[in-house]
């Protein structure tokens, strides 16, 4: 037996066939649909027909929820499992990315100075 929805949630299959027939619900600007499959994951449909990937998620007991891309363009659940399984292990999934953007990475030096400054890596021993 199914566990009743709760108010204001919209579980969905999300595969190619249930992401082109979405609509925003009726009377309202944009409208959110969470897959049944990979929890967390979403997708979220405007009324101009615009899909936006998106992801909820936990670290350290704080909610984080990020956009992955637009419906058409990007695919977002490969995405979406990469980030919800660094959540799962505790780390935050944008704090590597972000580091590498800014890191010199020219460098054997500047990449293992970028390294040992990223908090993300559990386990690492202390120097």
């Amino acid at each position: 037996m199914r566990t009743p929805k709760k108010r204001g949630t919209n579980e969905v299959i999300l595969n190619v066939r249930k992401l082109a027939s979405l609509r925003p619900a009726v009377g309202e600007q944009r409208t959110e649909y969470w897959d049944v499959g990979l929890r967390g994951f979403g997708v979220r449909v405007a009324a101009s027909g615009r899909k936006t990937f998106t992801v909820r998620y936990l670290v350290h007991g704080k909610r984080y929820r990020k956009d992955l891309g637009l419906y058409g363009v990007t695919t977002g659940y490969a995405e979406a499992e990469r980030v919800i399984s660094e959540a799962r292990h505790d780390r935050d999934p944008f704090i590597s990315s972000a580091l590498l953007k800014k890191a010199d990475i020219s460098t054997f030096q500047g990449l293992s100075e970028r390294y040992l400054e990223d908090p993300a890596p559990v386990g690492r021993a202390e120097h």
